[in-house]
């Protein structure tokens, strides 16, 4: 089995983003207040003058209990919500010394799901840098709050069980992983410059929630998670759903080589149809959101599901 880079709370300290700008991403920027967040709402911004689409949401900051803490949260809801009709459940979360804020600041996915969709950026609060507690306990601190979050919102609002999905960057794009692999929360995951669930030992994984369909988007030299991190990812979720080309004859783990839009991206072939996995390598980008092409593509992913 393929090692990858984990972001353990023990080293969360040692991860450092890019803080340079590429064109279609949003940096982190380069103070210690945003390092692996992605939050610098500035980076990545069109530069001509054209005003945005008036915003399609209600934005407000929440509050929860959740193990004896309080815990927060950005909640975009539709300015059109109507209890009558169910709607898909989105969670964006931070890197590193990111939060909730910062991160609907500069990867605004509410913006693309518009009217569609709720959209939660919850805020981790671990110290040093609200660090996520990524974890195969799924009674551990994080993978309790993400739960309890979910079930917050599903007694407040209308919401559709089965389109619940995770979308993560770094760390975040680690913990969306975390809790696919052990809680059957999420219809689908996106992991930006993450990777996959591991054991502290690197032993194989006992992942107990099943496939889940997976859009996995790395830059192929981010400095701060190896590209084999997200290709592992999407390894391991094609053998998870029984993609045709996931392995070899040998059983050696294989890339997927059908190219799907956008050009970026290529997905496995004859995936159980529930579960497909895409892997978008995108050079350029660094240790940063896709900005905006991915978030339309992984909303595009989420969309077409069955």
């Amino acid at each position: 089995m393929k090692r990858i880079l984990i972001l353990s709370v023990a080293s969360l300290l040692s991860v450092v983003a890019c803080g340079t700008q590429s064109s279609g991403s949003r940096s982190g920027g380069g103070t210690p207040s945003t390092i692996d967040s992605g939050n610098n709402g500035s980076s990545g911004q069109d530069q001509d003058s054209t005003p945005p689409p008036p915003s399609k949401v209600n934005v407000t900051n929440e509050t929860i209990q959740s193990g004896g803490t309080t815990r927060s949260y950005v909640l975009a809801v539709p300015k059109t919500y109507d209890d009558a009709r169910a709607y898909p459940l989105v969670l964006v979360l931070h890197g590193d010394w990111g939060d909730g804020p910062g991160t609907r600041a500069s990867y605004t996915f509410d913006d693309v799901t518009g009217d569609d969709a709720i959209v939660v950026y919850p805020t981790g609060n671990v110290y040093p840098g609200n660090a996520w507690v990524q974890s195969l306990d799924v009674d551990s601190y994080d993978m309790r709050f993400l739960r309890d979050l979910v079930d917050a919102l599903k007694e407040k609002f209308t919401i559709d069980p089965n389109r619940i999905f995770g979308v993560g960057y770094s760390s975040g794009g680690f913990m969306v992983n975390y809790v696919a692999c052990m809680i059957p929360m999420f219809r689908g995951i996106a992991s930006n410059e993450g990777g996959m669930a591991s054991t502290d030992d690197g032993s194989p994984l006992a992942c107990t929630a099943g496939p889940t369909a997976t859009i996995i988007i790395h830059d192929p030299d981010d400095s701060a998670v190896d590209v084999s991190s997200g290709e592992w990812d999407a390894e391991y979720w094609a053998e998870q759903a029984n993609c045709t080309d996931a392995l070899d004859k040998h059983g050696n783990h294989l890339l997927p080589t059908t190219q799907v839009a956008p050009p970026q991206c290529s997905a496995y072939n004859g995936c159980n149809p529930s579960y497909p996995v895409t892997l978008c390598l995108v050079p350029g980008i660094g240790h940063n959101w896709w900005w905006p092409e991915g978030a339309t593509a992984t909303w595009a992913f989420f969309q077409a599901l069955p």
